[in-house]
Parts: C-alpha cells; sequence; structure tokens
C-alpha cells in the first residue's frame, strides 16, 4: 500500500498535467507550450498562483518524505527489535498518527492548488488534468485508510486488545502472569533461581534471545508445577550475564503464547588467596621458587618493583594451572633481589573485573663460610658411657658434608646435617 501510495505521489509530482488547455499544460515544476514542445520554469509563467504552486509543491514532497518515512517502520515491525513496540501496540497508535498527518498533508496539497486556481480565475481559461485528479484520488485513498485505523483501534481497545502478559478471555480462563520473573543479580559460580507464577498455562519455558536456556547450558534447570515457574542456574558464568524471556504457552483451537523479559547480571567475584608467596633468602646464582594459590581468578600476573615480569627461557618461568600461580627464576643476581607482587584478576574487563593482590620479598645474598654455634668446651662423662656430641652447623649454602676427629684422626663423615652428632662409646 505505502509502495504503491508513494508511487502516486511522485508520479504526480513530477508530471506536468495538472492544467491543461489547448495552447499549454503546467505543473508543479514545468510549464510546457504545446504547439513548439518547450517546457520552462513553471513559477515565471504562472506568476499570477506562484505562492500557491510553491506551497503545493512543498506540502506534495512532505507527504512523499511520510509516507516513506511509515513505510520503514512498518518493515521494521518484521524484525526482531520490534518486538516491545508490538507487545505494547505502539505500532497501531503510530500507523494512525501516520496516516492523519499524511491525510493532512496531501489534503493542504489539494485544497492549495484548487483555491490559486479558482481564485484566480484560472478555471474560466483552463481545466484541471489528470495529474490533479491522482494526487486528489490518492488524499481519498488516504482518508479511507484513516478512517478504518480508527475504527479499528477504538474497537481493540474496548473489547480485544489485550497486555502481552494477559492472553485469554474475562471468564477466568486468560492466560496470564499472576507474579512475572523479576531481573536478578549472582556472582560468577554461585547459584540463583527465577520464579514466575503463570494462571491457564499448559507449557512453560526460558529463553536467552531465540535459543532455549537448556540448549545453552547444562548449568540451567527448568520446572513447571501448580501455575510455578522455575529457572535454576546452578553455576552462574559471566557468559550467562543478559536478557532472558519466560514464555508461556496454552495449547487449544487458538494457540495462545505470552511472554516475559528479565534480566540475569552476572558479577565478577574478587579473587581471593589461599595461599601467599613467602619472603625467602637465596644464595647468588641459585633459583628462587615463589608460589601462591587462589581462587576466583582467570589471569594471574608476577611484578618485580612494579615490572610486570613475561616468560624467559634461560631465565624466568611463569605458570597459572588450576589456582596455583607459580614464578621460578634461574641463576638470580644482585638485580632480581627486592619485592615481589602477585596480581590475579577476575576477568579482561578492565571495567567488570576485580583484582586483588600479595606481596613478598626476595633477598639475594652472597656465600657464607661454614661455622658452628653451641660448641661445649668440655665434658665430663664416666667410663663405659657413651659420648654424645651435638654441635649446630651454620653457612650459606649449606654445608654439604661435616667431618668428626679425634687425635688428629678422622672418626666420622656425616653428609647434609646442620647438627652434627657424633656417639661414641668411652673406654678409658
Amino acid at each position: 500500500m505505502y509502495l504503491l501510495k508513494i508511487s502516486c505521489l511522485l508520479y504526480g509530482l513530477l508530471t506536468d498535467y495538472w492544467v491543461e488547455t489547448d495552447g499549454y499544460h503546467y505543473g508543479l515544476f514545468e510549464y510546457c507550450v504545446d504547439n513548439t514542445s518547450s517546457c520552462l520554469d513553471v513559477t515565471p509563467q504562472v506568476q499570477t498562483i506562484e505562492d500557491h504552486i510553491l506551497m503545493t509543491r512543498y506540502c506534495l514532497i512532505s507527504a512523499c518524505i511520510l509516507v516513506f518515512v511509515c513505510l520503514v517502520f512498518c518493515v521494521s515491525l518484521c524484525s526482531e527489535c520490534s518486538d516491545r513496540l508490538k507487545e505494547k501496540k505502539m505500532h497501531t497508535k503510530i500507523n494512525v498518527t501516520g496516516a492523519f498527518f499524511q491525510f493532512v498533508l496531501e489534503a493542504c496539497t489539494v485544497v492549495t492548488f484548487v483555491h490559486g486556481v479558482t481564485d484566480h480565475e484560472l478555471s474560466r481559461v483552463s481545466q484541471l488534468s489528470w495529474s490533479f485528479f491522482l494526487t486528489a484520488s490518492t488524499t481519498g485513498f488516504t482518508f479511507f485508510f484513516l478512517i478504518i485505523l480508527l475504527h479499528t483501534t477504538l474497537y481493540c481497545n474496548k473489547s480485544c486488545c489485550l497486555d502481552t502478559s494477559s492472553v485469554g478471555n474475562s471468564s477466568g480462563t486468560e492466560l496470564t502472569f499472576k507474579n512475572p520473573p523479576k531481573s536478578v543479580s549472582v556472582n560468577a559460580g554461585q547459584a540463583v533461581s527465577i520464579v514466575a507464577y503463570v494462571t491457564n498455562a499448559n507449557h512453560v519455558y526460558w529463553c536467552k534471545g531465540r535459543d532455549h536456556v537448556i540448549r545453552i547450558s547444562t548449568s540451567f534447570e527448568e520446572c513447571y508445577n501448580n501455575s510455578k515457574a522455575e529457572l535454576t542456574l546452578k553455576n552462574a558464568r559471566l557468559q550467562d550475564d543478559g536478557e532472558y524471556t519466560c514464555v508461556a504457552e496454552k495449547y487449544g483451537k487458538n494457540r495462545k503464547e505470552i511472554r516475559e523479559s528479565f534480566f540475569i547480571y552476572v558479577h565478577h567475584v574478587k579473587p581471593v588467596f589461599k595461599t601467599k608467596p613467602k619472603d625467602v633468602t637465596v644464595h647468588l646464582g641459585d633459583a628462587v621458587n615463589l608460589e601462591a594459590i587462589v581462587v576466583n581468578a582467570e589471569t594471574v600476573s608476577w611484578f618485580h618493583e612494579d615490572q610486570i615480569l613475561s616468560n624467559s627461557k634461560s631465565k624466568i618461568a611463569l605458570k597459572f594451572l588450576n589456582g596455583k600461580a607459580s614464578l621460578k627464576i634461574d641463576c638470580v643476581t644482585k638485580i632480581d633481589e627486592g619485592d615481589y607482587t602477585c596480581l590475579a584478576k577476575s576477568g579482561n574487563d578492565p571495567i567488570k573485573a576485580k583484582e586483588e593482590s600479595v606481596y613478598c620479598h626476595v633477598k639475594v645474598i652472597d656465600a657464607e663460610l661454614p661455622s658452628f654455634n653451641d660448641v661445649p668446651n668440655f665434658l665430663n662423662i664416666k667410663s663405659g658411657s657413651t659420648l654424645e656430641i651435638a654441635i649446630k652447623v651454620c653457612g650459606f649454602p649449606k654445608p654439604k658434608n661435616v667431618s668428626w676427629s679425634k687425635k688428629g684422626q678422622l672418626s666420622r663423615e656425616v653428609d647434609g646435617l646442620l647438627c652434627s652428632i657424633w656417639r661414641e662409646t668411652v673406654d678409658f
């Protein structure tokens, strides 16, 4: 219908047979002389009704634009983004408003042109032609269409138009949401339930976009019993965030369906460190290992004095697997000494992601010569008893072995002990 109207209006606008006599004919843009087949600008030729022609021209152009806008709106109703307009019956109101203003502009076009021709007595020497009557017929068609829309809208409001949350009749068998589902918030990894109460429904299911939720994830569970519909999300994921729809159906000769939308907002959870890296002291040239256990983290980064660290084949190894973050540095030097930070983030979104950090200190020292502590000056023991001497051995790195001697002769060698003990039966 709109395409037909646009075609008629444009045809009437661009043709030059609004007024026709034996010697000439003209429209809203051109004045043509029949015996010479020449066409000129219409307004200088018909100066007596120049203002009327310009007014007619602008009204008709405005009507064409308005009809095109209404056509685009009708096409958009077929798309998914127009569902809310359909549910709220907004399309009916917009169609009525558009038809009204179309009629006003088209009527103004016809009346203005007729008034100009009759007021200046041009009708005595000329007659209105088919371009004018084509536009006038389009105006009549628009008026007829407007009457039908008004009648349909008024009748709908009184008898048959229902809100999308209620479909049926007034006898108590209507399909309606007694308590519609409400939007909820949940932290990632936690569970949440959404409940809706529906009357006279045979089946209730839940969707995200166009997809049934149980096809999206096994974490969703649906239940409908005695008008209570429940959707349970057992393990919320960040990708579960979004808009959902509860759909209730009523079977029968005329199948009915109602929908209600709501949102599930899934928030990031702040990471928690179960085990923090400890302060360590390492010997120059040795390797240092720092470890931390963190939950609710998607990424982990390590920093040394606010400088982020990255993997290198010969120096640094970073790992993060199953909640365990580790940093290994081989062949440490004095440059590697300082404060280290382990930063855990719950996501990559700089706005929604949450983070937590822990710190530790690494000290790098040179070698320390072996030394002894708690060395006894002398011991008094009885003949035939066991002699036991305990000495604490110090040094960095740890001494690899400790030797004992008696009167200059090697008595015993012990490997890998920081506290060396010598036992021997004494016989004088």
